[in-house]
């Protein structure tokens, strides 16, 4: 398990919808954090460390692009107003 219950990082926030902040990583599990967090993320995530245990990623560029390509990935607005407005379907 890489983290227990005393030793975990103290919160993970959604910034945008192509990056996050996590913060409170425990001095002493900052190397096995970044290890950790460049094995599972660094093909689509660029890590940013920031003072005291606090790591931004941000989605590649390139990554962002395909993303935006996909249906799924336009906001619910945006999806609405593609919808037919007619009761036959």
């Amino acid at each position: 398990m890489l983290w227990s219950a005393t030793s975990c990082p103290t919160s993970l926030t959604v910034t945008s919808p192509t990056s996050l902040r996590v913060e409170g990583v425990p001095q002493d599990r900052d190397a096995e954090f970044r290890r950790a967090a460049d094995e599972i993320m660094s093909a689509n995530y660029d890590r940013n460390p920031g003072a005291g245990g606090t790591y931004d990623f941000s989605m590649r560029p390139n990554i962002a692009n395909q993303m935006r390509a996909w249906p799924s990935w336009k906001p619910t607005c945006a999806r609405r107003r593609s919808i037919p407005t007619s009761s036959a379907r």
